[in-house]
């Protein structure tokens, strides 16, 4: 039983990086073929330039800062394609993901 334990159920992972250019919402990334209905496809974060706006209204400041990285989502499309999607694109980001396999 002890061998049984020190086994590993994934058989890959695959991680990686994705910039996008302010006015791009969407991108393809390929990966090494994975089979899909063993693979999961995982968002790791983001990080975008990021800008502050100040404007007056009726004596009041308001203050507004964006980040363009609302929204993200991944989707594991085929076996080798994952899809980047964002919502809002203000400003360039760099999307990490990571696919992991089972056997």
């Amino acid at each position: 039983s002890a061998s049984i334990l020190n086994k590993s159920n994934i058989k890959s992972i695959q991680r990686g990086t994705l910039e996008m250019a302010r006015e791009v919402s969407s991108r393809n990334v390929t990966i090494s073929s994975v089979n899909t209905a063993k693979a999961m496809v995982n968002f790791l974060g983001a990080q975008a330039a990021s800008y502050h706006e100040t404007s007056r209204y009726q004596e009041c400041t308001y203050g507004y800062a964006r980040t363009s990285h609302h929204f993200v989502t991944l989707q594991l499309v085929n076996s080798t394609t994952i899809r980047i999607i964002r919502e809002e694109a203000h400003m360039p980001v760099t999307v990490s993901w990571e696919v992991i396999e089972f056997y």
